[in-house]
């Protein structure tokens, strides 16, 4: 069938395919493309990992004028941001706002080392319950813990998973809604699958000092609580050299280590350096030579240690 003309092209176009445009050329070898391969391997995945029956939504449908117009919003606000380091899948995002969308009350999870750094306060809800969860809370004086609670608006809980308290309690005490769903949400690498593995008193979630561990949002209904476990999501807020410091850029997938060894003086402070490492009164400049001299290894080594025992709650930080 031939229609000549603009208005031909254009109703050809919005009921059919158009048909002036040429097919994309698949590789024959490359079977994923095909027959819907992608979809099987995925389902594949879930059902080894245990995990399809607390999955929700990962290939629900999406109407194509949405999908359309949050693929558009999401491209310009990605360009927006630039070269900064964030989550830029937007199946991850979907994740999160269905998530967001479904609770009754968004738990913020932070890591103790560094609350501020992980806060996001763009999540406070007005509609909805915000609750604070500084999470490794072992990892801070009582003195911090009441500094905190006089900076963040909403309800602070602190948890430690080496201790023996018992989350569900805690959380039953702070909500007021009867039967909650409660999204727990946070950067990769906070403990939300620890808090997860916690309340449901089982290995449902991997835990790994990886980040980004979690791919899917999850569903875990514990007494009268339905708890949404969510990927990590990184926000277009902080530099890389932040990032690697704080364990959302694995250490030591990082190549540029050189770029970071001032970054980590000045963010961690001189004298804490010298004091952990009891090395004598140095300078920055001479830092890593005397760190080097003392452990035996070379610069880049010397930084990924720096990190490693930050991250791990060895080297602390003041928060105040």
């Amino acid at each position: 069938m031939k229609i000549k003309g603009s208005f031909g092209r254009d109703l050809l176009r919005k009921r059919f395919v158009d048909p002036y445009i040429k097919k994309k050329k698949k590789d024959k070898s490359s079977v994923i493309e095909d027959d819907n391969i992608a979809y099987v391997i995925e389902e594949k995945k879930i059902f080894e990992s245990g995990s399809e029956k607390t999955i929700i939504d990962k290939f629900g449908f999406i109407p194509p004028r949405v999908k359309d117009n949050e693929e558009f919003i999401f491209g310009k606000w990605r360009l927006f941001h630039g070269n900064k380091i964030f989550e830029r899948n937007i199946e991850i995002w979907r994740q999160f706002w269905i998530a967001c969308e479904r609770a009754d009350v968004i738990i913020q999870v932070l890591d103790a080392r560094d609350p501020f750094f992980f806060y996001i306060p763009e999540l406070e809800h007005q509609n909805k319950t915000s609750i604070t969860l500084i999470n490794k809370s072992d990892l801070i004086s009582e003195k911090e813990k009441e500094f905190l609670k006089s900076k963040f608006k909403e309800q602070v809980i602190f948890y430690s998973c080496k201790e023996n308290e018992n989350l569900i309690d805690i959380l039953n005490e702070k909500i007021s809604k009867e039967n909650p769903t409660i999204a727990l949400i946070g950067y990769p690498n906070v403990g939300k699958s620890s808090l997860i593995n916690k309340i449901t008193k089982d290995k449902r979630c991997k835990e790994s000092s990886t980040p980004g561990k979690t791919k899917y949002i999850q569903t875990f209904i514990v007494d009268t609580l339905t708890i949404i476990d969510t990927p990590g999501i990184v926000f277009p807020i902080h530099e890389k050299n932040n990032l690697i410091l704080h364990g959302i850029i694995n250490i030591d997938q990082t190549r540029e280590l050189l770029n970071v060894k001032d970054f980590v003086i000045e963010y961690l402070g001189l004298e804490n350096l010298i004091n952990f490492y009891k090395l004598k009164e140095t300078t920055k400049e001479e830092f890593y030579d005397e760190l080097e001299n003392k452990i035996k290894k070379d610069c880049g080594q010397c930084i990924k240690i720096i990190v490693k025992d930050f991250f791990h709650g060895k080297i602390k930080k003041s928060i105040e």
